[in-house]
This record gives C-alpha cells, sequence and structure tokens, in this order.
C-alpha cells in the first residue's frame, strides 16, 4: 500500500458560480490536527484517532490478479475482458438516485434543526467528478455501481466552511457470476462539512496533475506497480476527498451546532449484523419489502478526541517505557498497528535506530490501555477534537466472542455509539454475574481547549435480541444504566432509556472520562401467576323411582333415591 506526497503549485480556481478558496484562515485546527512529522531515529510515538474517517474510493477487482503487482486488477464492469474470475469483490459508493425507480443509491439528504423544521439538501455533483476506479453495477446481479462522494448544499445549514456537505453511502462485498447474485459484507455512510479548497501539495509527484490519483487502486509512478493510492498530506489540510485533475481539497468543517443530519439509501440488498456509530442520539429505520431495503440514519454529529505524543526513546518516562517492548516497539500486552517515518527502520531490535509510530484502531482490543499509559503524558488533554458523523458495519474483528444472540438473525441487530477515542470492539459484553451489558470506553478528561471532554453513549438493539440475552418473555423491558469511573466511583450522568416499536434504547451523556465502565441492566417484572378459580361442583339431578310391599306403592325422589325398609323397587 502506498502514499503518495507531492508539491503542485497553488491556483485558485473559478469554475462557474463556485469559488474555491486558497485561505490558511478558512482551516479549523480541530478539523486539521496535522501530526508532526517526527521522522528522528529513535523515535517512538503513538496516535489515537479514528482511522475510519479516512479517504474513501469505489473498485471492483478480480483477487486474482492483485498478486502481480505489475497487472491492474481493476474492473469497469461485469463485462470487462480484464476481469474472468468467477467472484469479484467490490467497494461502491453509491450514485444517487435519479428516480423513485432506482436502486442501490442515495436517495436524500438533509438536516433537521432544533425546531423540528426538515431541510432537504440538493445534490451539486460528484467529487471528484469522475471515482479513479468507478464501474458499472448489474441489476441482474444485484451488483450496485460505484461512484465518487457526491456535494450537497443544505440551504441555511451553515457551517464556518460555507453550506456544503460531502457525502458517501458504501457497500463493501462481491458477486459471483455463477449464482448471479451479490451479497453485502458491511456499509459505511458519512456526511461531513466541507469546502473546495486548493492545496498545493496533497496530490502527487507528477506536475499538472492529469495523470496523478486519486484515491482508490492506481499505478504508482515512480515505482510503476498497482496498488492502493491516496493523497498525501501537507501538514494543513485534512481532505475527506481530493481531486488531483484539479488540484482541490473537499476540506473538512466542524458542524454547525444543535442540528441533526440524516440519509436516506435504498438498496436491493439489506444489511445486516451490528452496527458502530460516531453519532448521537440516533434514529434508525430500515424497512424492507417486495426485495427493496430502504434505509434512513438520523443522528447528530459528536466529537472524537485526538491524542499523539512523541518521545526520543531514552526520554520516555519509565512507566510507560516499561509496557512496550524494547527489541519491536510493540505494546506488550497486545501489539497494535503501526508505522514509521524511516523506510526499514520498524525490524531494528536497538530502539535508536528504529521509527516507531503506534496507531491501533479505535476498537483495538488493548487499545484502552494503551491510550491509558499514554494519557499522563499529554497531561490527560487532547491534541484536537474533530467532529464526525459516520455510521458503519461491525468487521468481522470486531464481532468476534460476542454473545451468540447478537449474531443471530439476518437484520441489523443494533447500534451502538459514542464519542470517545477508543472503546471496546463490538456490541456491549455481557457480564453473567451482574446480569449486565459492559462497555468500555477511554478518552483524554479535557478537550484541546481545556474544557472538560464530555462523553456519550448511545445503546440502541432490537428488543428480541434483548430477550435472547436474558431468556426474558414478551412482558415489557425495564433497564438501569449506569457510569463508573475507572476509579470505582459512580458517576452522575444524564440517563434515556425505553422501549419503543421494537427497539430497546438507552443513551447516557455528560459523563467524564479517562476510562469509564458504561454497565446497562435490563429487568423484567416477572408474568404474575393468574389465581385458580375454584371449579363449581355439578348441580346433580334428582331422580324418582317407585317402591312396593304388597299392594301398597311409594314414590321416592332424590340425588340417589332408595325405597324404605321393607319395599322393593318396582
Amino acid at each position: 500500500m502506498k502514499k503518495l506526497l507531492a508539491i503542485f503549485v497553488a491556483v485558485s480556481f473559478v469554475f462557474g458560480a463556485t469559488t474555491f478558496a486558497n485561505a490558511a484562515d478558512l482551516i479549523e485546527a480541530d478539523e486539521s490536527f496535522a501530526m508532526p512529522n517526527d521522522v528522528a531515529l529513535g523515535i517512538h510515538a503513538a496516535i489515537f484517532t479514528e482511522q475510519e474517517t479516512m479517504q474513501v474510493a469505489s473498485w471492483l477487482i478480480d483477487q486474482r490478479l492483485t498478486s502481480n503487482r505489475l497487472v491492474d486488477p481493476t474492473c469497469d464492469s461485469l463485462d470487462d475482458e480484464n476481469c474472468k474470475s468467477s467472484i469479484l469483490d467490490y467497494v461502491a459508493i453509491l450514485p444517487l438516485c435519479k428516480d423513485a425507480s432506482d436502486i442501490n443509491c442515495l436517495s436524500e439528504v438533509g438536516a433537521i434543526q432544533n425546531d423540528g423544521t426538515k431541510i432537504v439538501g440538493t445534490f451539486d455533483k460528484y467529487f471528484p467528478s469522475k471515482a479513479q476506479n468507478e464501474f458499472l453495477g448489474n441489476s441482474n446481479y444485484e451488483l450496485p455501481s460505484g461512484t465518487s462522494g457526491a456535494l450537497f448544499t443544505i440551504p441555511g445549514i451553515t457551517h464556518k466552511g460555507g453550506n456544503s456537505y460531502f457525502v458517501t453511502f458504501t457497500l463493501k462485498g462481491n458477486v459471483s457470476r455463477a449464482s448471479k447474485t451479490s451479497s453485502i459484507g458491511s456499509f459505511d455512510a458519512r456526511i461531513t462539512p466541507v469546502q473546495l479548497q486548493t492545496a498545493p501539495r496533497i496530490t502527487g509527484s507528477c506536475g499538472s496533475g492529469t495523470n496523478c490519483p486519486d484515491a482508490g487502486w492506481a499505478l504508482d509512478p515512480i515505482v510503476k506497480e498497482w496498488g492502493i493510492q491516496a493523497s498525501g498530506f501537507d501538514g494543513e489540510h485534512s481532505c475527506v476527498a481530493t481531486s488531483a485533475i484539479d488540484l482541490l481539497c473537499a476540506q473538512r468543517f466542524s458542524f454547525p451546532a444543535d442540528t441533526r443530519f440524516y440519509l436516506k439509501a435504498r438498496l436491493n440488498l439489506a444489511p445486516t449484523g451490528w452496527l458502530h456509530g460516531r453519532i448521537a442520539d440516533p434514529k434508525l429505520d430500515i424497512d424492507s419489502k417486495s426485495g427493496i431495503t430502504n434505509i434512513s440514519i438520523e443522528a447528530l454529529p459528536v466529537r472524537v478526541p485526538t491524542v499523539y505524543k512523541a518521545f526520543m526513546w531514552n526520554d520516555l518516562p519509565n512507566d510507560l517505557k516499561s509496557q512496550y517492548n524494547e527489541s519491536t516497539g510493540g505494546f506488550k500486552l497486545g501489539q497494535s498497528d503501526a508505522f514509521t517515518r524511516q523506510s526499514g527502520s520498524m525490524s531494528q531490535t536497538d530502539p535508536m535506530k528504529r521509527n516507531y509510530i503506534s496507531q491501533p484502531k479505535a476498537s483495538a482490543r488493548f487499545g484502552i490501555e494503551e491510550l491509558k499509559a499514554w494519557l499522563p503524558s499529554v497531561g490527560d488533554k487532547a491534541n484536537a477534537v474533530p467532529s464526525m458523523w459516520s455510521v458503519r458495519t461491525l468487521r468481522e474483528d470486531e464481532i468476534d466472542g460476542a454473545n451468540s444472540c447478537f449474531k443471530s438473525g439476518s437484520k441489523v441487530t443494533g447500534i451502538v455509539t459514542t464519542n470517545s477515542t477508543q472503546y471496546s470492539a463490538g456490541p456491549p459484553s455481557f457480564d453473567k454475574s451482574e446480569g449486565s451489558l459492559v462497555y468500555k470506553v477511554a478518552a483524554p478528561h479535557y478537550a484541546s481547549n481545556g474544557d472538560v471532554f464530555k462523553g456519550s453513549y448511545n445503546l440502541v438493539m432490537r428488543s428480541d435480541i434483548a430477550r435472547c440475552i436474558y431468556g426474558f418473555t414478551k412482558a415489557p423491558i425495564k433497564a438501569e444504566l449506569s457510569i463508573v469511573s475507572a476509579d470505582g466511583v459512580p458517576q452522575i450522568a444524564t440517563t434515556v432509556l425505553g422501549e419503543k416499536d421494537g427497539w430497546v434504547s438507552l443513551s447516557a451523556q455528560n459523563f467524564e472520562f479517562s476510562a469509564p465502565v458504561i454497565k446497562a441492566k435490563l429487568t423484567q417484572e416477572a408474568e404474575p401467576t393468574p389465581t385458580p378459580s375454584a371449579t363449581p361442583k355439578p348441580i346433580s339431578k334428582a331422580v324418582t323411582i317407585t317402591c312396593i310391599k304388597g299392594k301398597a306403592t311409594k314414590k321416592v325422589t332424590a340425588v340417589k333415591p332408595k325405597c324404605p325398609t321393607g319395599y322393593k323397587k318396582k
């Protein structure tokens, strides 16, 4: 995998009525944190940030061809002569729906103001105008088309860079020629406030930009090999997408306050599994009928702290140094993803000959413990707190070990959302001894401006999943939500609990970090045992018999009549 970093001449473009900014003062520090270029040998650093916000791209590839880096593995369509394998892999950023009959497309984007006013966004254009590996779908195989992300204008919903928003709804899966079907392995949806800006050093070392790759598979112009590439970094911008040929960057901005955002998509396959979101107070609606699935996601954006710190190995605080392997640089509890700014140095066993930057995923197994180890060295304070609105399917490695109830069924199981830097992978774990769903999070105590950073957490899951975990009946479910600090002291937080329309919802807001544990306990009152009613005795019917004694006769009427002494029944 390669990233290209290049130098271009700064140019200000005007296309039609749209002016592209070229001013550094139109960049917000929290939204464009530039990780220092710590290139020296001996550096040992760590970066904790939300990697799921990196640039996404469409492609349809023949995996058989990826083993030869000299060959283009991408396909324009299923009819591409280059792609003959029986199964092809795809990543598809969905195009805009043009009419009500279109499927596998983005149908609506908009915002909801604090007073409930709904404002529907207007599609402007795709950015870049054509995706690096754009491909044509095939409805006969349920294969979506893959395009670029879309720019929308949402009138009156203004951020510091204007009212433009970059939107992607991405499906990942494969298509089978034999069965003529496609599968959805995962999906990812994002909304980001942006402004198109000229960025002189972000696209590639190929002069005018005409041959520079945008995000996706491309031929490296230097080593002449194929791989997944993207624009580099200039230490100033944070681009959610770039257009190399135009030398433009979709620079991210923070969201306007007190505004909910939503998107809708129409699919021919229903997403399944457990979702994770960088959002708050989500409303999720998935409706599948006659082979068409309409999905709607509405939520508030959140801010997620980023933490970065670098030391020379010999200057590492002893408590921190003791938690890393001196010969490999890896975190002792479990080595996370890492990278280097000195090619070839990662294999060095001498830490002063190695440049090592640990980069755990936000849900890495030991990411919480690794972040906690670094927090004293940064004063328990974030370097930046960028804003986000994103929802995605949990990866397979995140769902491993989860309660079997969370894995059952062919529908979306639920969604968990948080604004913490690190969080426990997958859905909440179930503590049988306490009867609680447990979710661990970690973040700096302070935001980048020095204010106490307040946490948010939402858990929304299907009621039948909750009943599966606890063995509940169909009676109403009650819930208790508690926040316990790392020192065991309970926190006071705003909590909202409830069950409605087949979903159990739990929400906690305004709790403090660094590493609290969130516990949700679901209960259900026992259904009352019905008191058995007295069984009425049947009313016996009287019977009349005739008794005789010589010439004398008598009639006796009773339930069980008997003849008097000396008389015989006639």
